[in-house]
């Protein structure tokens, strides 16, 4: 089934209104965070920098990295936006996306990605990234953190000498 079938409305972080679907035509690397978090989310982020640099040899148009809030009241497309600045995440491959809660929640299902949150705000969540096809089907997906990229790596190369 291809994630590219959701028909929810979503924001990136330039304030654009956008459905999934136009994320396909090229490999994207998804993974959910939320920009409060201050120790998983970093690493997810660094783990995602890492894919990307085993795949620097391919064109910029052909892979994607999309970042999905958990936290959408305080993750506003402006807070995405400087979070995407601070973390000198290439504008040009990255997209950060927000939604209202009930399309975040059934895009995590399908994620297999659990969150909660916590009392104090914190959100206590599983760590996944996913690899969809140009088409938007899951194609591979590495669960932890600090896990080595290469399965990931090779997983995106498989599917670049498809296209």
């Amino acid at each position: 089934m291809s994630l590219y079938q959701l028909e929810s409305d979503w924001q990136n972080q330039h304030g654009q209104e956008l459905q999934l679907q136009e994320l396909q035509g090229k490999v994207q690397l998804v993974a959910m965070i939320y920009t409060h978090c201050s120790y998983a989310c970093p690493r997810i982020i660094a783990d995602l920098k890492r894919i990307e640099m085993g795949l620097e040899q391919y064109k910029r148009e052909d892979i994607g990295i999309v970042l999905v809030t958990m936290d959408p009241a305080r993750d506003t497309p402006e807070r995405l936006l400087q979070f995407a600045k601070s973390n000198n995440l290439d504008p040009t491959r990255w997209t950060l996306l927000t939604s209202e809660q009930d399309n975040i929640r059934e895009l995590a299902a399908l994620l297999n990605m659990k969150y909660k949150t916590e009392l104090d705000g914190e959100i206590s969540h599983s760590n996944i990234i996913t690899v969809l096809s140009e088409t938007g089907e899951i194609i591979h997906q590495a669960e932890g953190l600090g896990v080595e990229p290469d399965e990931t790596v090779n997983a995106i190369k498989g599917l670049l000498h498809k296209i």
